[in-house]
């Protein structure tokens, strides 16, 4: 396999996990990855992740991010994978690769990815607009809907 099919497997697993039971060599690369990462290079994947869910049709009206400001954010996450990849988990990802094959690999960056995702979820401005589906939410409503439209009791 190529170098950039190498890259491009990783980043993706970045965006979404790979369905694969997690092995040993793929864990002990996720936590490698994880152990590994920096503040600042979980916020370039964070941004790079963002950047791509942003070209989504369904969501590429809400954001304006450039062509220029992409590929920024793109090199930007490229050197923090390559790093991680070359340098600090070096002998983590050949063993996952080898051992347990490309969805191991994919994965294992998958997980650094939700930890870093993580991140954005925790912080309070996101937390309270996360709250706001629930206080616009009918909490009966969706109740009796789960309970099988038996009346709600009051305990």
């Amino acid at each position: 396999m190529g170098i950039k099919c190498t890259l491009a497997a990783g980043l993706l697993g970045l965006v979404a996990a790979a369905n694969v039971q997690a092995g040993d060599y793929q864990q002990r690369l996720g936590e490698c990855l994880v152990a590994s990462s920096t503040e600042a290079d979980k916020q370039a994947l964070v941004r790079w992740i963002f950047y791509a869910m942003s070209r989504h049709p369904g969501v590429a009206d809400l954001v304006d991010i450039d062509d220029v400001h992409g590929e920024r954010l793109t090199r930007e996450a490229a050197a923090v994978f390559e790093d991680l990849i070359a340098q600090r988990c070096a002998a983590q990802s050949r063993q996952a690769i080898l051992k347990e094959g490309m969805a191991a690999f994919q994965s294992a960056f998958g997980t650094l990815g939700e930890v870093a995702m993580g991140g954005i979820i925790t912080a309070p401005e996101v937390a309270h607009v996360v709250g706001g589906l629930a206080r616009h939410a009918d909490e009966e409503r969706i109740l009796r809907a789960l309970m099988g439209d038996e009346k709600l009791r009051k305990d």
